[in-house]
């Protein structure tokens, strides 16, 4: 017997995934235009990071192409291919990431490693601080003469 499982997003309209998101790329006037990703897409960028190194390049890049329009793909493939373009794997990183973030909502890059803190309001508390507790002595008690 065979398990049946209902998919858990509902169906989206193919025109939300091939809706198209322009951008440039610095260095050149040319209007590029990428798709939104499906969950699925998203899932397999997400997970490409636990593959092997090998798998994780391939998928990486396999899933990139995929997101490109015909016009742009071939764009990009032909700067990559000119020995004097700067345009590179940095670069593809980085639209990646604003696609996945364009599409989840989410951001990529972690929040800075700390924030300033917030400004005081109010007046210093003019508490003293608590002394400390006594330790206790080791040398014998003195007697009472009482």
């Amino acid at each position: 017997m065979s398990k049946s499982f209902s998919l858990a997003v509902e169906e989206a309209t193919s025109a939300e995934y091939n809706e198209s998101m322009p951008f440039q790329v610095e260095g050149s006037e040319e209007q590029l235009y990428a798709y939104r990703p499906t969950e699925g897409q998203v899932a397999l960028l997400l997970g490409a990071g636990a593959a092997r190194p090998e798998e994780m390049a391939s998928t990486f890049m396999e899933l990139f192409w995929s997101l490109m329009d015909e016009e742009t793909a071939a764009i990009l493939r032909h700067r990559l291919m000119d020995r004097h373009d700067r345009f590179g794997l940095a670069d593809i990183v980085q639209i990646v990431e604003w696609i996945v973030e364009e599409a989840t909502g989410f951001p990529t890059q972690p929040p800075p490693a700390s924030t300033r803190s917030p400004a005081t309001s109010g007046q210093r508390s003019t508490a003293t601080a608590r002394q400390r507790a006594s330790t206790r002595s080791r040398s014998p008690r003195a007697a009472s003469a009482t």
